[in-house]
């Protein structure tokens, strides 16, 4: 909880601070609000020494509201598991920064939310019953993330790539890389 606040309160600090700088600048700094939504495959790291496989695979959806050129709020949900014993379900809200440059857009973002772990662990020696152990949990989620879209044409963008470091604080702390592609699709 003490790493949250560490890292919350001045990154929202920073937007906050932005968004009053913004507010200085003249209707034509600042277009009309972009809604969009997106689907991405993703691919999150787990060490190399995990016993259960090295990636775990799975479905990213979300959605952010551009309210002004550089600054928004995005919302987003994943499932990943596949490839690996191991699972992880998040479901992140947080602030967005944009900045774009002809059909390119770069986007940086800090989330926070609910996650959750989980995996099948074989026992070495079966004990009653011959069942298999599972070991989850549920709770607080970060995720700090960048990424790179290029525009295909006034609605629809390819986000070439994105890549983040999402953290499930569920026992030791589960943390890892995740790449993700897919597409975005302007609503307005």
């Amino acid at each position: 909880m003490k790493a949250i606040k560490r890292t919350a309160f001045p990154f929202t600090f920073f937007v906050l601070s932005a968004s009053l700088a913004m507010s200085q600048v003249g209707p034509a700094a600042t277009p009309r609000p972009n809604i969009s939504l997106f689907g991405d495959f993703s691919a999150q790291a787990i060490s190399s020494s995990h016993p259960y496989g090295t990636f775990v695979y799975g479905g990213t959806l979300g959605g952010f509201f551009q309210f002004r050129r550089f600054i928004g709020v995005e919302g987003r949900g994943g499932i990943l598991r596949s490839g690996s014993q191991l699972h992880r379900n998040t479901a992140l809200v947080g602030p967005r920064i944009v900045f774009s440059h002809n059909r390119f857009r770069f986007d940086g973002t800090f989330l926070a939310g609910l996650g959750h772990g989980g995996y099948v662990h074989e026992p070495i020696a079966p004990g009653p019953g011959g069942q298999a152990l599972i070991g989850y949990g549920t709770n607080t989620s970060i995720e700090l993330a960048g990424g790179v879209d290029y525009r295909i044409n006034h609605r629809l963008y390819w986000e070439i790539g994105d890549v983040g470091y999402n953290h499930i604080f569920v026992q030791s702390g589960e943390g890892g890389v995740t790449f993700s592609t897919g597409l975005v699709l302007r609503l307005f």
